[in-house]
């Protein structure tokens, strides 16, 4: 299903934070939105996925305006799993990824009707099973760690059950084990279930690495919008986030973004070369 902005605008009061956003977003793609601090990223967000009323335009989805779903069903048709949340206490993992079956439930009471209950089970174990934490379904909620919240996080977002997953910076927090797990996590769920990915990240060089499309925010437009090698290039690095920079493709399926520090450019030094030994080139691409 197609996710769609219409000349977009969103209002933050006092200020206007969005202006003439129009983007497409197909089924089945992983896209990625950077941008630098205040940019407009996660209220983009947002206003995709029916949280912010628009100040004007309008965004769609399957050509339907979202105002016009009802709450249950866009809940059902997008999953959100925003950059924090409380998470409640004393309840188990299979307990809170259950929360996401709400959307499926013409009234709460209704999770808990025999006829219903096993097409339940059997969504909230898919989600753990797919999110690696199936073997700790008892386990309390506050015994666990930051990648195994985040994880259980966002198989309760796959509960809903979304055809497009959103996600405001979800490496937020954990170490870079648990980013690239996370990440793998995404690319395996949009390639074995088709779900669209929509996913706002600070790390460019993840970004580069993972996503095979990049929206660069800036002063709340989109600056650039494409694949890595099209988006995150020296100007567009320059404009959007007031940095010399460039990507480094030195090693294949590896590339990272390397940028000057502020003292760098006074200086007038030149980016570092990226040298990879080629011991460790040829590990990291069997």
């Amino acid at each position: 299903m197609t996710l769609q902005a219409h000349d977009l605008a969103v209002d933050l009061a006092p200020r206007r934070v969005l202006t003439g956003v129009n983007v497409a977003i197909e089924p089945g793609e992983m896209v990625a939105i950077v941008g630098p601090n205040g940019s407009g990223k996660s209220t983009l967000l947002r206003a995709l996925a029916g949280l912010l009323r628009p100040a004007a335009g309008q965004v769609t989805l399957d050509a339907k305006p979202l105002h016009r779903y009802p709450k249950r069903a866009l809940a059902r048709r997008r999953g959100l799993l925003a950059q924090s949340a409380d998470l409640p206490q004393l309840t188990t993992v299979r307990e809170h990824v259950a929360m996401g079956r709400h959307a499926h439930a013409s009234a709460l009471a209704s999770l808990f009707r025999a006829g219903d209950q096993s097409t339940h089970n059997a969504a909230i174990d898919t989600a753990m099973h797919r999110c690696g934490i199936a073997h700790l379904a008892d386990r309390r909620m506050e015994a666990l760690s930051g990648g195994e919240r985040q994880r259980v996080r966002l198989a309760t977002t796959l509960a809903q059950e979304p055809a497009v997953l959103m996600l405001d910076e979800p490496l937020t927090g954990l170490d870079i084990e648990h980013q690239l797990s996370l990440l793998d996590l995404l690319k395996e769920l949009n390639t074995t279930t088709g779900v669209t990915v929509v996913c706002v990240i600070h790390e460019l060089g993840l970004a580069l690495r993972h996503f095979p499309r990049i929206l660069a925010i800036h002063d709340g437009t989109i600056a650039a919008d494409g694949s890595g090698r099209e988006v995150l290039t020296t100007p567009t690095l320059r404009t959007v986030f007031g940095v010399e920079g460039c990507a480094c493709y030195d090693l294949p399926d590896h590339p990272v973004v390397v940028c000057k520090s502020p003292g760098d450019c006074a200086a007038g030094r030149e980016l570092p070369q990226v040298v990879t030994p080629s011991l460790n080139r040829q590990s990291l691409t069997r």
